[in-house]
């Protein structure tokens, strides 16, 4: 009897482990089928060819993929390989398509027809940007998320709101000349700039959000509506500075700027330059068209400025 009952469990134990060995077999079956259907569907995405309605634009992509990879095929591959682009003067107005470039650092979009940036908003590892006079760019919110900017150049468009670019701090060089801005407040928290243009935009009054980016070397605030440049004291970095065509009179701020060597500021109402003795590094200096009563405050220097708009008997 004992013996028939340890064969039984035997046969029982034997069965189980049979059970057990075809479950894990299935079970590995399954991984194996998921794994490859997996892969299937990345070599499938891999190879899919992106779609870019634009004509101009899939040119310029496809002439430098030949260079980039030696292939002319759109594949979302391919194009993840391109880390630079330069399509300036193409009349490009759609940039559907250009999402794709995941891997882009240098995009150079200059004097085109874009005014929609929606597409760019997943390139977060772009650090020059150049969308120069596309003439009919307004909204920025594209670009909130481009934290590794270093070079920003939105010249030349219809930008009224910074606010979508006030969290770019890496930024060192942004142009935002010749465009409809009143309000620059959000570039406060810019606080790496060394180069920073915004001339041209005809209505700039305040400039006091300029106040600590005290990293700026050179600033063009030219062609616009300033009378008080009282914030631009703490500068002291600056090397160049043009207040061209505004409605300046009181040019004291500008005593503590003495590393200044490129200083314009024709076209103001300014009167009394005497602050201009203490600026002795100026190379460079421009005073037409104001009403100035004497030039005695530069006699020290007159010789040695290497461009001047004025004389001095």
């Amino acid at each position: 009897m004992k013996k028939i009952i340890k064969i039984i469990s035997i046969s029982m134990l034997l069965l189980c482990l049979s059970g057990c060995e075809a479950s894990t077999s299935e079970n590995n079956g399954i991984t194996k089928a998921n794994s490859t259907t997996v892969n299937k569907k990345n070599e499938e995405q891999k190879n899919t060819i992106i779609t870019i309605p634009d004509e101009n634009l899939r040119i310029a992509i496809v002439n430098e993929l030949i260079k980039t990879t030696n292939s002319d095929i759109l594949s979302k591959d391919n194009i993840e390989k391109v880390t630079y682009l330069e399509i300036s003067d193409r009349k490009i107005s759609n940039l559907e398509g250009i999402q794709y470039l995941i891997n882009l650092k240098d995009l150079d979009l200059n004097n085109n027809q874009i005014s929609n940036l929606e597409p760019l908003s997943k390139l977060n590892n772009i650090t020059n940007l150049n969308l120069f006079g596309n003439y009919t760019i307004a909204n920025l919110e594209p670009l909130k998320g481009m934290v590794n900017l270093t070079n920003l150049d939105l010249g030349r468009n219809q930008i009224t709101d910074l606010k979508p670019i006030g969290n770019l701090i890496n930024l060192k060089q942004l142009n935002l000349c010749a465009n409809k801005l009143k309000d620059i407040t959000p570039l406060n928290s810019l606080v790496n700039l060394n180069y920073l243009d915004l001339s041209n935009n005809k209505e700039i009054y305040d400039v006091i959000a300029l106040t600590k980016l005290n990293k700026l070397e050179i600033l063009s605030l030219s062609d616009n509506t300033l009378c008080d440049i009282d914030p631009l004291k703490s500068l002291i970095n600056l090397t160049d500075l043009n207040i061209s065509v505004n409605k300046i009179s009181n040019l004291c701020p500008l005593k503590s700027l003495n590393n200044l060597t490129k200083l314009y500021m024709d076209r103001n109402n300014i009167s009394d330059i005497t602050v201009l003795k203490y600026l002795t590094n100026l190379i460079e200096l421009r005073l037409e068209g104001n009403p100035i009563k004497s030039y005695d405050a530069v006699k020290s220097y007159y010789k040695k400025l290497e461009d001047k708009d004025f004389e001095i008997n």
